[in-house]
């Protein structure tokens, strides 16, 4: 009889960050333990955050690594979590692999100690930064189940401050001193509560650091006091926890004192004090059910249909940010009921709400929420039908990327999200971290779309073949249409991000977006709403990049605004509605700045407010009928400018162009040419008042100046553009704003009465150099190629009418066609940015001109009539003298 031997269980310890240096540290721990029947194979997550800070990186770095670690689970019979923290990574791994345990060294680390410590002792926690105090916290609270008198039993958590860079040669005396000194804050926290009896390190950077917290101790409670205090090696209690688990043994037989550091069983030698492990602590390893080790049933794979996709939020168990969410429900939608409708706020009376503000006996299949006493919503909830398109929808969209959907993700909220953030990162990775089909197919599809842009700049992507963008975005956006009767906030953000690209961004999209939000009640005021703050915070952001996409749309498509002052009440944004700080930037090259992005989407708001009141006050379809005079333009110009001016004071440096960081990318270019869009957009009203058979001669003297010097402005900002503003996000409007930029210039030559010529040949000068800017940038930024085409489109009209009007000055100054100057006539000159010449007779300018004298009109000019250009920095008060006026467009020039 031949006996089978057993083969040996094999393990995969996981480090969830990108650092391989760090994997590299666990290999001479985890040998210290006798595991004869078990083989390691240690893995380092590819991409992702290349360290775990935040709770948004545990679940970015969980949506990188969940994908991966699922294509390779039939080769392990277990997973070790290598990182200190209730990583989701742990509990969703553990979903996919049914009966094969899973355990994080962090809830190990917990249990041992409760093993540890004494009946009237605590346990402690060391850690790396500031931020994890609150996380671990939080983390050993839901660990524990918020049980009292197990709670009682944590003593806190002491960060040190250790980082990587403690970890680089000669470095070692500052961690030395930073690792004693968080162990002497926790060991005497307060007055009669200084009974630690047990600390874990928590923080896999801090592995092999132990000697320094019992040199603490011994300093902080005496020698021998300062012996008893125990410390436990986190990545030890872990592959203990799961070796009982694969030898299917119960987590009660677990000896812990196994993964107590060598320094106190030197110690514990001459003391031989008994370990308690009484009671309490198989209490605790009861609490533990359910958390570590458990078996759930095997979750299905990608592509069939999964009915463990989550429904209700508030049915979650553990920390998430969406139990009571009123517009980030899954597969269930949310309508307003407006005024008018047949409902009434005064029928609720008497009706019974629960906690949430719910009504579920207001109608079959449906439910009422109250946001407050005068705002209702009726909570409809997915058909099935509904629910198996989305889903289907959901994974033609990842299939078409796969398996680059994690690194996609990552790169959106490396460099766009800081820029654009109407997104809120951390409910997107717990959706997403969990899995894929909990996000909308507008909301997932819009992300992977934007993310494409800036594929180059992921060194995992770089070398691999990059999905076709146009063709996701024809599917995505047919999914968008799809959804106009039962929309969502996260289609709302997936539509206004695709909006950002140049080939999608439409007049058309932009009311179809605006009719969703009306129906999601995003133009009211929510701030007394009965919902979580950080919803809140993400319906003011999308409010008003909604309100964005309105007026800019407007301006560059010439059409009236959608949204009306009256049926909006959203209120300013504040910096308490931004989640993310500067603690939250991506360290890796390329990436954007969170904090300069927000105070970029901050101005960008605030200069917005004023371009809808340039809209209102001069280019409406009433306003453009009026017939006014230049002084009276001027008067009502004078405050915009005023408020364009206090804006620009305002603007705080970090925002200036010439503020960079080197490999950091920045998006604040985009709002410059904003500034010089609304400046423009003032002036255009301005020369549009000009009488050209009899202009005020000083006020048409100073205007067109005025009008020229912003051109020059504009095209100083131009060559300013560095390859980190150039890469970048640019807003919707950026590129339409370039090309009517330099329209302006060219319309400014048309309307020009210098009969010398030497003011248009000026212009042609700047407006050729300003055409050859934009096409050697144009490798660099895809937009400026939709600026360029568009100036070479018109280019035509322009030809047509440059020498159209040189020959009309030329009969008005008496000269004959062969005395006009070359540039004023058009001689094809090789430095002009025209290619060719229409040139009329100068009998043909003289009956021309006989006819506008006339009738007293301007001359003809086709190009004028459609693209008439905008932009003024200053303006001018018709009170004052010509001096003093000249003077204020001077001052008033930004």
């Amino acid at each position: 009889m031949v006996c089978k031997t057993r083969r040996p269980a094999r393990v995969l310890v996981i480090n969830p960050n990108t650092s391989a240096s760090l994997t590299k540290s666990f290999e001479p721990v985890l040998a210290s333990l006798s595991l004869p029947d078990t083989t390691l194979t240690y893995w380092t997550c590819p991409t992702g955050p290349s360290l775990i800070k935040t709770q948004a990186d545990m679940y970015e770095s969980a949506s990188h690594c969940i994908p991966l670690l699922r294509a390779m689970a039939d080769d392990f019979d277990g997973f070790l979590g290598a990182c200190y923290a209730d990583h989701p990574v742990v509990r969703l791994l553990q979903s996919y692999v049914g009966s094969k345990p899973v355990v994080g060294i962090f809830d190990a680390s917990i249990l041992a100690a409760l093993q540890l410590v004494g009946p009237s002792t605590r346990f402690g926690i060391v850690t790396t930064g500031v931020a994890y105090e609150e996380l671990l916290s939080e983390g050993v609270r839901h660990l524990l189940q918020r049980d009292e008198e197990v709670l009682a039993k944590f003593g806190g958590v002491a960060a040190s401050g250790v980082g990587l860079m403690d970890l680089q040669p000669g470095s070692e005396a500052g961690a030395r001193e930073k690792i004693m000194g968080a162990t002497c804050r926790l060991l005497t926290t307060k007055e009669g509560e200084d009974n630690i009896e047990v600390v874990s390190m928590g923080g896999v950077i801090l592995t092999g650091m132990e000697r320094w917290v019992h040199e603490a101790s011994e300093l902080a409670l005496g020698v021998e006091a300062g012996r008893r205090i125990k410390v436990i090696d986190q990545l030890l209690a872990g592959m203990l926890t799961l070796d009982a688990l694969l030898q299917g043994k119960s987590i009660h037989s677990v000896d812990y004192s196994q993964v107590l550091s060598p320094f106190y069983l030197k110690a514990a030698a001459s003391i031989s004090r008994q370990l308690d492990t009484g009671k309490k602590g198989g209490e605790v390893v009861r609490a533990f059910r359910g958390q570590t080790g458990s078996r759930p049933k095997q979750r299905l794979r990608p592509g069939s249909k999964d009915d463990t996709v989550v429904k209700d939020y508030a049915s979650l168990k553990g920390q998430s940010l969406l139990k009571e969410t009123l517009g980030h429900q899954n597969r269930q939608s949310s309508a307003i009921i407006g005024a008018t409708t047949d409902f009434d706020p005064s029928l609720t009376h008497a009706l019974s709400w629960n906690a949430k503000g719910e009504c579920p006996s207001f109608q079959a299949q449906h439910i009422l929420r109250r946001a407050n006493q005068n705002v209702h919503f009726v909570m409809r909830p997915d058909t099935q039908d509904e629910m198996d398109a989305e889903l289907t929808n959901l994974d033609a969209i990842e299939d078409f990327v796969s398996p680059h959907g994690p690194e996609l993700v990552n790169l959106y909220f490396r460099i766009v999200h800081p820029s654009f953030p109407i997104l809120h990162k951390k409910v997107f990775l717990e959706k997403y971290g969990r899995s894929y089909r909990e996000l909308t197919p507008t909301g997932l599809g819009a992300v992977y779309i934007m993310a494409l842009n800036w594929w180059s700049y992921s060194p995992a992507l770089s070398s691999m073949s990059k999905p076709d963008a146009h063709v996701l975005e024809s599917k995505v956006l047919k999914m968008l249409f799809e959804v106009h009767k039962r929309p969502k906030i996260s289609d709302l953000q997936g539509g206004l991000v695709l909006m950002q690209s140049p080939n999608v961004s439409s007049w058309a999209l932009a009311g179809h977006l605006i009719a969703m939000a009306q129906n999601l009640g995003m133009n009211f005021d929510c701030s007394d709403w009965q919902v979580p703050d950080w919803e809140r915070g993400v319906r003011k952001r999308v409010a008003w990049a909604l309100f964005m996409q309105d007026k800019w749309g407007a301006l560059v498509y010439g059409r009236g605004s959608l949204l009306r002052a009256d049926d909006w009440d959203v209120q300013p944004l504040t910096a308490s509605d931004f989640p993310e700080t500067s603690k939250d930037d991506d360290l890796e090259e390329g990436s954007a700045e969170i904090e300069k992005g927000k105070q970029t989407f901050l101005h960008m708001v605030s200069l917005t407010e004023i371009v809808a009141d340039i809209l209102d006050q001069f280019f409406t379809l009433r306003a453009t009928r009026r017939r006014q005079t230049i002084e009276q333009v001027l008067e009502s110009a004078k405050p915009l400018q005023l408020r364009l001016k206090a804006w620009l004071t305002a603007l705080p440096t970090d925002l200036s162009v010439g503020d960079t960081v080197p490999r950091k990318l920045s998006s604040v270019g985009y709002l410059h040419l904003a500034y010089y869009t609304a400046e423009i957009t003032l002036h255009r009203a301005i020369l549009r008042s000009h009488s050209m058979a009899s202009p005020a001669p000083d006020l048409y003297a100073i205007t067109r100046l005025a009008a020229s010097t912003r051109f020059t402005s504009a095209l100083d900002f131009v060559k300013r553009l560095k390859a980190e503003h150039l890469q970048s996000f640019w807003y919707f409007s950026s590129g339409l704003s370039l090309a009517i930029i330099g329209l302006f210039a060219g319309i400014l030559c048309m309307t020009s009465q210098d009969k010398e010529g030497a003011e248009r040949e000026a212009l042609l000068a700047k407006l050729a150099e300003y055409r050859w800017l934009l096409r050697i940038n144009s490798t660099s930024a895809e937009f400026m190629k939709y600026s360029i085409g568009v100036l070479d489109a018109r280019s035509q009209l322009m030809e047509q009418q440059i020498p159209l009007q040189a020959v009309l000055h030329a009969a008005q100054s008496g000269r004959s066609a062969s005395q006009l100057d070359p540039v004023e006539y058009g001689d094809g000159d090789d430095d002009s940015p025209f290619t060719d010449d229409l040139l009329l007779s100068p009998n043909d300018g003289d009956e021309i001109w006989q006819q506008q004298q006339q009738q007293q009109q301007p001359p003809p000019n086709a190009f004028e009539q459609h693209y008439y250009g905008f932009e003024a920095s200053g303006l001018v008060d018709a009170t004052l003298s010509s001096s003093e006026t000249h003077q204020f467009w001077i001052d008033g020039d930004g």
